[in-house]
């Protein structure tokens, strides 16, 4: 775990000076967003390698599905409407538990039978 958290960072550190010195702010959270990309990744791999696991493909394509739909609503609530960022934020967060329901992500019974009070046992 720690040569995983060593080379993300200077994974990072590498990114950002290539990058920064060109695009800025934007290059910053580009290496940022790639550092916790592969971070994410490797210690998925190495849960699944201790631990196990093993990937189911759907539940993965509906993730990469669920996140690739919502970042494209995302972007286009924020970038090409005229709504202030927090509009589009709720809109954002609204979508994503409506997107949720579709991919199949939260199985919307469950989610009611949260709802319902407890039986008592006798």
């Amino acid at each position: 775990m720690n040569r995983i958290f060593l080379g993300t960072v200077l994974g990072n550190l590498l990114r950002n000076a290539l990058l920064i010195p060109a695009f800025k702010a934007q290059g910053a959270a580009f290496a940022t967003l790639l550092t916790q990309g592969a971070a994410f990744g490797l210690q998925l791999a190495l849960a699944m390698r201790l631990f196990d696991l093993r990937a189911r493909p759907e539940l993965l394509g509906r993730l990469l599905g669920f996140s690739l739909v919502l970042a494209g609503a995302a972007f286009a609530l924020k970038v090409l409407l005229p709504f202030s960022w927090w509009w589009a934020f709720g809109a954002s967060l609204a979508l994503g538990g409506l997107l949720a329901l579709a991919f199949g992500l939260v199985q919307g019974r469950r989610l009611l039978a949260l709802r319902a009070p407890a039986q008592a046992e006798d």
